[in-house]
């Protein structure tokens, strides 16, 4: 279908025109690469670091606003917000990755107004994305590479059996933001490389293997905060806790609108609106992040005050 018949259609359906850009875009898919920013698709691949850059030249060339209506069309993009910010700023500390610095260039340029529009962000953030296949890009992949990095860096004492560092990677994953000893880590990292070697290894090549897995659990550590951790692996019967994973998207809101040692307080009607459920979760969202010691209350709304009386909360975390 043409675009001309996806905007009749919605038109006809809809039976009104007050719809902003990126409303239409969900609905009218047009072929067009800056009208398909690939920072509102959820299933998406790009790296977290590229959405960042793309979602900040939205707003500074482009004009987006991230309101309510705009997060009830994408509430992916408020969840991934963070974890966006926290890709790029790795990408930052990569002096020697000249595609991280170009990306970070390409963000510094939005930012200072050097670029005008998103013609000329789309045509630098293209080539970044699709980097030609050159012997040095192909070798600082290797370099890059944690599997191969270790492999290639260990020499005689490699261990080559990618297998295995994947199961220690999926196991450093699993027990990010759990406290866990150095003693549980060493007991699980024999009964994985009982599992998935079958050589001897030598002491060297263990202590290589165990400060990998140190290493990977502070990498994974460093990607959220140990309360969003905890929100989100929260669990009831082997699923996820619905009033967690609220208090999860609350909190990103609560960030938005305060440093660590502000306060805060909006009436149910108002964090109803910042969120993508209703008023009725929202309550014991707030509950579970004052237990949690997230938030204090620091002025408490009256039961017999009038209607949209806020409580005030202070952020601690």
């Amino acid at each position: 279908m043409r675009p001309q018949a996806h905007i009749c259609f919605y038109i006809k359906s809809k039976g009104s025109l007050c719809l902003n850009k990126y409303t239409w875009l969900k609905h009218c898919r047009l072929d067009l690469s800056i009208t398909h920013p690939k920072f509102l698709d959820p299933k998406q691949p790009q790296h977290y670091a590229f959405s960042h850059v793309e979602l900040v030249a939205h707003i500074v060339l482009d004009g987006l606003k991230l309101n309510s209506a705009f997060y009830t069309q994408y509430p992916h993009v408020l969840y991934k917000q963070d974890e966006w910010n926290t890709q790029y700023k790795l990408f930052q500390r990569k002096l020697q990755d000249r595609n991280a610095q170009a990306l970070v260039k390409l963000c510094e340029d939005i930012q200072s107004k050097k670029l005008l529009s998103l013609d000329e962000f789309y045509s630098r953030f293209n080539v970044l994305l699709n980097p030609k296949r050159g012997k040095a890009l192909k070798a600082q992949k290797r370099r890059n590479a944690g599997m191969l990095g270790a492999i290639e860096s260990a020499g005689d004492e490699a261990v080559n059996n990618r297998e295995l560092f994947k199961a220690i990677y999926r196991y450093a994953v699993s027990v990010s933001h759990t406290g866990a000893t150095t003693a549980t880590l060493d007991t699980a990292l024999s009964d994985i490389i009982n599992e998935h070697h079958n050589h001897p290894l030598s002491n060297s090549q263990r202590n290589a293997l165990f400060k990998r897995l140190q290493q990977k659990i502070v990498e994974m550590e460093q990607q959220v905060s140990e309360i969003e951790a905890r929100l989100l692996k929260s669990r009831i019967e082997g699923k996820a806790d619905k009033v967690a994973f609220n208090a999860y998207t609350l909190y990103g809101v609560i960030k938005l609108h305060a440093a660590v040692g502000d306060t805060v307080g909006m009436s149910q009607e108002g964090w109803a609106a910042s969120v993508p459920f209703g008023e009725k979760a929202i309550q014991p969202a707030l509950n579970l992040l004052v237990k949690l010691k997230v938030l204090e209350v620091i002025e408490k709304a009256k039961a017999t005050s009038f209607a949209g009386k806020a409580t005030i909360y202070k952020r601690l975390v």
